[in-house]
């Protein structure tokens, strides 16, 4: 399993602190877990008005055939909690995580 850099590190815990980043990669979820978890805590973060949060996926490389499907469906989330208003704005930040913007509650 490689590491992200540990510069990297410092400046996603400076940018996104501890509290403004979620790791579904890390407790080996599938998919489905993946998303239930990352959309609560997405839609909780909206509400605390968090602004900019960071949801690590890794790139799939430990998944069979080395195709991120956590990865993959927690993209797909973020699309439909864009239309829902929750997420203003997604981009990749690694090729492991995903900065999203949240949307102000309306």
């Amino acid at each position: 399993m490689r590491r992200r850099p540990a510069i990297q590190q410092a400046f996603d815990e400076a940018r996104f602190g501890a509290t403004r980043s979620l790791n579904v990669r890390e407790p080996m979820l599938s998919g489905a877990e993946a998303v239930r978890r990352a959309e609560g805590w997405l839609r909780t973060k909206q509400v605390e008005q968090a602004g900019e949060v960071l949801v690590i996926t890794g790139r799939g490389n430990n998944s069979l055939g080395q195709v991120g499907v956590v990865r993959d469906e927690i993209h797909k989330l973020l699309g439909r909690l864009r239309r829902a208003g929750v997420v203003a704005a997604m981009s990749e930040h690694t090729s492991g995580s995903f900065a999203v913007t949240l949307a102000p509650l309306r």
